[in-house]
């Protein structure tokens, strides 16, 4: 008899600790999702010369987009809108050294998704500047 008791108190212990560990995990990923904050970075190259630069800084559902690069300077503000597991980038405005305006106010640019690394992007209304990069691309997280 005591040994069932002894048996179903580790079990019950065992179920408490899953439980905890499922709980820590859901929190911390659902912060993960819910706060984008901060600086990303993806760049492209083709040889010998041409390069683009793009950064995204992210802070409290605003962003800063700067492409820069060959015959290429985009700046760009944007609002970050939570869809889903994602963060849509929305077109806002023009900053001071944009050279092309190609984008209307309410244009979603690209997604982020939460990545290992930093963010995955879905390219939208803003497209990268070679094909290769269209597909499964992660900006690194700079801080």
């Amino acid at each position: 008899m005591k040994m069932k008791k002894k048996r179903t108190i580790i079990n019950l212990v065992a179920v408490a600790i899953a439980l905890i560990a499922i709980l820590i995990a859901y929190m911390c990923s659902r912060y993960a999702t819910s706060n984008p904050n901060g600086t990303y970075e993806f760049g492209e190259y083709v040889p010998p010369n041409q390069t683009w630069s793009y950064v995204v800084t992210v802070k409290n559902e605003k962003a800063h987009v700067s492409v820069d690069g060959f015959q290429t300077m985009k700046d760009i503000n944007a609002a970050v809108v939570q869809n889903g597991s994602g963060f849509d980038v929305v077109f806002d405005s023009y900053g001071e050294k944009n050279t092309l305006p190609t984008y209307e106010k309410g244009d979603v640019l690209f997604t982020f998704y939460p990545a290992n690394a930093g963010m995955q992007v879905v390219w939208k209304k803003m497209q990268p500047n070679l094909d290769e990069s269209k597909d499964d691309r992660v900006f690194t997280k700079m801080k």
